[in-house]
């Protein structure tokens, strides 16, 4: 953190900018010091309107059971409400909590400490350290106040306010929290607690890289709770420690995650320090005219800023100006900061100040009006001995002072000073971080056997168990194949017999179940081109004598009784292969293959004294009777049928239309002559 002696022997002109960047680095400390060096003692969750009721966080601890319990949650919840609004109004919060101070304490535990840690963190976001220290200091926090608390102990570290720049008191508090011991029994509340104050230490010891890592921690534990109000301020605290080690885009991505948040949980003030932030990091990487604009925007969207962030504001101004050598405007800004916050109660920010407005003087050469500032430097830094920043600005700004002056001596006096004041020897405290990581280490890594071997018999269980569930698959599987292709052969069958059923429809008479007249043709059509020459094929056709009557006398339901009780009668002497239908009303077809005109001649006869004999149980106009006509498909030459002569070539027999039509008209010469008679086609 020091300058190089090369540095101050170049002071002849502007001082180099290595000064305004450790200047921004002390300014970010300061800011973090006013902001969070007292954390709030309860975690809470916002509604949309931040005056809606307060609900406490089950992260919390839970209140102690006395026989006062009733009126300490009021206070509690008081005490939250002036949280709320100091998220947004320290200033309108500070009397609120000045007023509980007559209940608060009548309370111990819980309660008082809610009060308290309230009250220190108002006043320390209003700069007002003294009334900080001495509150804490006349509360008596080592009694038996905090006995109820998870750790007592740490609840005191929490509670005192942060010396900035002292680092024997940061380094004393360090000690004492590490001599805590391990803290992962506490609730994860007061663990995550913990690892905040201990990264704001570590980065008050020149420790930043220790502080990232605790916030993060802090910030993961936080998150696990959906605790959204410490989620933003170990943030907070992640992006200053980036911020502080010039982290470059690690702080931007940290910082652009804090804004987020700020405006999740609807915090004004935190939303103002994000953007005093975003000033800072642009000063830090020599981005002044970036810098200027986020000041200019930072005033319109909060016209009316936070004291704290007011101040900041202004000391990053003199700091961008300094950066950018409009040293005038730099004067202009920090002399008029000086005047505007003689309130600040604080060493180290006035000292920020000082040293900025200082060095806008001396490059103007105004050497006699920057020494005031210097002297007023030096009683700060008599106020606060053991502040490390007050000192080496003191005797930077003096080596400074004495260059102007040309005393050289005086210089190379100051510079190797600065030289002799280094940041305190971590080396103990790094050895006890160290011997307490490794312990939990070895924790850890025993843990992780266990684990590891507890893993593997579960691995081993597991594969027994897959193993089985593989068998039981292969058989489950092996049943649902055979299930599936009896589903499949069952399937195909059923569709085989519906589409058989439906064939059988579509060729089947309705009423008498024998082959209708499609059927019939289909059929006569194959067989007469099946047969060559030399074979033949016969058709018989007859209908029912007089059927008209029948219908017309007994109704058309005695008519069907009658087809029906006919067709029976000829199924009786019909031969195995002769096919039988209905083409009509009462009009029937029996084609016979391989059949000759005398066999046909005879089976007419044989069906025609059966349709005679064998009479329908019923009434009817005159007997039953049926009229035939028989065809083959060979003729002889003359003409007429004959067993015993030649045959004529296929191409002169026609075709199937032809042949029942011949035995059409044999049947119509049957019924001219007479009815129920056998006629032969010529």
């Amino acid at each position: 953190m020091l300058t190089p002696m090369r540095h101050l022997l170049a002071t002849y002109g502007p001082l180099p900018h290595r000064f305004a960047l450790q200047l921004s680095q002390r300014c970010i400390l300061l800011l973090l010091s006013t902001s969070i060096v007292a954390v709030q003692a309860q975690s809470f969750s916002l509604a949309e309107n931040t005056s809606a009721a307060v609900t406490i966080s089950t992260s919390q601890p839970t209140l102690t059971a006395n026989a006062n319990a009733g009126s300490a949650a009021t206070l509690i919840s008081r005490v939250q409400q002036a949280q709320l609004l100091a998220l947004n109004s320290p200033e309108q919060a500070l009397p609120l909590l000045m007023a509980l101070t007559a209940e608060a304490a009548q309370h111990d535990g819980e309660a008082y400490f809610a009060w308290l840690d309230a009250y220190s963190s108002v006043l320390q976001r209003l700069s007002r350290y003294s009334e900080a220290m001495t509150l804490t200091k006349a509360s008596d926090i080592s009694s038996q106040r905090f006995a109820t608390l998870p750790n007592p102990e740490l609840a005191q570290l929490l509670i005192e306010p942060l010396l900035v720049g002292d680092f024997a008191d940061a380094r004393s508090r360090l000690q004492r929290l590490q001599q805590l011991g391990d803290l992962q029994s506490l609730p994860l509340y007061w663990q995550g607690r913990a690892k905040m104050l201990e990264a704001m230490l570590y980065m008050e010891l020149n420790a930043s890289d220790f502080s990232v890592s605790l916030s993060a921690e802090a910030y993961k534990m936080f998150t696990s709770l959906q605790d959204k109000y410490w989620q933003l301020e170990a943030m907070e605290v992640q992006t200053l420690a980036a911020i502080w080690l010039d982290a470059g885009q690690t702080a931007r991505d940290n910082l652009v995650l804090y804004q987020k948040l700020s405006k999740e949980f609807e915090s004004n003030v935190h939303q103002q320090l994000a953007q005093l932030y975003s000033i800072s990091l642009e000063l830090q990487q020599y981005a002044t005219d970036a810098g200027l604009a986020l000041v200019a925007q930072l005033r319109r969207d909060y016209p009316t800023p936070t004291v704290q962030v007011a101040f900041g504001t202004a000391v990053l101004e003199t700091l961008l100006y300094n950066q950018k050598k409009d040293y005038v405007a730099a004067e202009r800004t920090g002399l008029a900061a000086l005047r505007d916050f003689t309130a600040i109660d604080h060493v180290h920010n006035k000292s920020v100040l000082l040293s900025a407005v200082f060095h806008a003087l001396s490059q103007q050469g105004k050497v006699r009006q920057a020494e005031p500032l210097l002297q007023e430097l030096t009683k700060l830094q008599q106020r606060s001995p053991n502040n490390y920043y007050v000192k080496d600005i003191a005797l930077q700004l003096q080596a400074e002072l004495a260059v102007g002056k040309q005393d050289y001596k005086t210089a190379w006096q100051k510079v190797n000073e600065r030289f002799a004041i280094k940041p305190p020897d971590m080396q103990a405290e790094n050895n006890m971080r160290v011997a307490r990581q490794f312990a939990m280490l070895e924790q850890q890594q025993a843990k992780v056997e266990q684990e590891k071997l507890a893993a593997q018999n579960q691995l081993k269980q597991l594969q027994i168990e897959k193993a089985e569930q593989q068998q039981q698959w292969y058989l489950l599987l092996v049943l649902l194949l055979l299930v599936a292709v009896g589903l499949l052969v069952a399937l195909l069958w059923s569709l085989r017999q519906r589409s058989l059923y439906h064939k059988n429809r579509a060729n089947t008479d309705e009423l008498t179940q024998i082959g209708n007249r499609r059927f019939m043709f289909e059929c006569g059509q194959k067989l007469f081109t099946q047969h060559h020459d030399g074979a033949s094929m016969a058709v018989i056709t007859f209908d029912i004598d007089y059927f008209k009557q029948i219908n017309d006398q007994c109704g058309h339901a005695a008519g069907d009784t009658v087809l029906k009780h006919l067709v029976n009668v000829v199924q009786q002497v019909l031969r195995g292969d002769d096919l039988f239908g209905r083409i009509g009303g009462e009009e029937f077809l029996i084609l016979l293959p391989r059949s000759q005109m005398q066999d046909a001649i005879n089976l007419a006869e044989r069906i025609r004294q059966a349709i005679q004999t064998q009479q329908p149980q019923m009434a009817l106009p005159r007997p039953l009777s049926a009229s035939f006509g028989v065809a083959t498909s060979a003729i002889t030459p003359q003409g007429s049928p004959s067993m015993s002569q030649p045959m004529v070539s296929a191409e002169k027999r026609g075709s199937f239309e032809a042949l029942l039509a011949r035995a059409d008209n044999a049947l119509y010469q049957a019924k001219h002559a007479g009815r129920n008679q056998v006629k032969a086609a010529l």
